[in-house]
């Protein structure tokens, strides 16, 4: 049923903006044991030069190892090596990770989860493969 909404909801959009492929990105860390330690999935908007991160994570165990930052840099390369100029994501607990990163905040939705604050967070990447 998801993707059926999905299908529907894209063949009315593209009749106001360019049509664009929604291109999955999975990136794994692992240890030297091939124990997964971190991973980020996301998906890339050619046509529309964007980047979306939708999860990030890094075991606690493997934190401060730059493990994220190296993740980040894969994606945000290959987002580029495709043609996408911006990259964007939210957060309720690590704003400071993204601003290090060169990500700016330009949204704030209240109590989401309870008690806390999710950041919506954008960057540009610079010119993609194709970009004038």
């Amino acid at each position: 049923m998801r993707t059926a909404v999905r299908a529907g909801l894209l063949e009315f959009n593209f009749t106001f903006v360019p049509a664009t492929e929604f291109i999955p990105l999975v990136f794994a860390a692992r240890d030297p044991e091939g124990n997964l330690v971190g991973g980020l999935a996301g998906e890339v908007m050619p046509g529309w030069k964007w980047l979306v991160i939708s999860l990030l994570w890094v075991s606690s165990s493997h934190r401060h190892e730059r493990i994220g930052t190296r993740l980040m840099h894969q994606v945000e390369d290959e987002a580029r090596r495709r043609g996408c100029a911006y990259a964007y994501t939210s957060t309720f607990q690590a704003l400071g990770f993204y601003e290090k990163l060169g990500y700016v905040v330009w949204g704030v939705q209240e109590d989401f989860p309870p008690g806390q604050r999710r950041f919506f967070v954008s960057k540009p990447l610079g010119r993609g493969i194709g970009q004038e």
